[in-house]
């Protein structure tokens, strides 16, 4: 049986607040867009920049579900649309989007052993270790 799932949960934080969502992963075309912007490594890091964020006001909420935690001054909810729309969130959209790239994509090792039978106790095993989240590292600056 296939390790995928539609979304993965995904927690962060950003100047003190928790944040919590549901991230879907990207589909083909989308993943393709993002690619010029993923640093040279691949390890899911991405270039910060006003391109990268005209892009992401379009993509993000459609990959971004149940967007919890962020507050402004007052508050107030942040939602995943202001976090694509104000600057001031360039870096936390970044990381997103990273997240997303990493959750999206096949990695080397799974890769090697796709085509290897696991027993049931892989699997439960591979799932518990995927379940946890990690915060991706975000590598500002331009194109």
């Amino acid at each position: 049986m296939s390790k995928f799932t539609k979304s993965c949960p995904y927690e962060t934080e950003f100047e003190e607040d928790k944040i919590t969502m549901n991230l879907n992963r990207l589909r083909r075309a989308d993943m393709m867009v993002l690619m010029p912007f993923m640093n040279e490594a691949g390890k899911g890091e991405v270039k910060v920049d006003v391109d990268l964020m005209n892009l992401a006001s379009d993509l993000l909420p459609n990959y971004v579900e149940n967007f919890k935690g962020l507050k402004d001054e007052d508050g107030n909810p942040v939602t995943i649309e202001t976090v694509c729309d104000q600057t001031y969130f360039m870096t936390l959209a970044g990381e997103i989007i990273a997240e997303l790239f990493n959750i999206s994509k096949l990695g080397d090792e799974d890769s090697k052993n796709s085509d290897k039978p696991r027993s049931t106790t892989d699997v439960a095993q591979e799932r518990d270790e995927t379940s946890s989240s990690t915060i991706s590292h975000v590598k500002s600056g331009s194109k």
